[in-house]
């Protein structure tokens, strides 16, 4: 998979993980890995920028800094912003890529493909593009033209939700039924906000390595030569 030109991936980080009882959220492990590495080493797999990873403070800066084996970038949360947009005012300073892929952290089952498949519906005359999913739709999940993002941002600076900045941009919308049947979007955007949701994900994965070894035995009982 070919990662996409003048692109750079943005990671929102800056949480403080208040639904989550069992300390950062971006920390916590799936598959033996933390949730931010995961998303940040998808993320590099399809951009071409070194990836750029907000976070609230120095402090969690430099608890993020030991897990990620990802090479990154930091910046840290504008301080007039709340939420993801005190990241995003940061990072599209920084960014000199065309389009930013933005992400939050705890979306543990992003799948490159479907990220790449997104990034092929640009097109020139739209800002954005986020998929949907049961009537709902993803924001930190989706591709944004960096220029078109900061201006809205520049000109909106009382705007403090995602879905607000949204209005003065130029969207194209991505239904589920769209994609690919190789694809699977509602697992790619499965995010997590607590720890039972955690739990979830983690048995799911499991689920799916034990449905693939099972699929194995089967297909190499049935490539076994018959002795009869």
């Amino acid at each position: 998979m070919q990662p996409t030109d003048e692109a750079t991936a943005v990671v929102l980080a800056g949480g403080g993980s208040r639904r989550f009882a069992d300390g950062s959220k971006a920390l916590a492990t799936v598959d033996g890995e933390p949730m931010l590495e995961r998303v940040v080493r998808t993320a590099a797999s399809v951009t071409d920028g070194t990836p750029i990873v907000a976070v609230g403070s120095a402090d969690q800066r430099e608890g993020y800094a030991d897990a990620l084996d990802t090479a990154i970038r930091f910046v840290v949360d504008a301080g007039d912003r709340a939420g993801p947009l005190a990241g995003l005012e940061r990072a599209v300073t920084v960014a000199d890529s065309g389009w930013l892929l933005v992400l939050a952290c705890d979306l543990p089952l992003v799948d490159p493909g479907v990220l790449s498949w997104l990034a092929d519906q640009r097109s020139p005359e739209i800002d954005a593009i986020i998929p949907e999913t049961g009537g709902e739709t993803h924001p930190l999940h989706a591709w944004y033209r960096r220029e078109s993002l900061r201006n809205e941002l520049v000109t909106n600076p009382e705007t403090q939700r995602v879905r607000e900045l949204l209005d003065g941009l130029a969207v194209r919308p991505i239904p589920a039924a769209e994609r690919p049947d190789e694809f699977d979007l509602a697992r790619s955007v499965r995010n997590v906000n607590t720890v039972a949701e955690l739990r979830r994900v983690r048995q799911a994965i499991d689920d799916e390595r034990a449905d693939g070894e099972a699929g194995d035995l089967d297909s190499a009982r049935e490539s076994r030569p018959s002795r009869e």
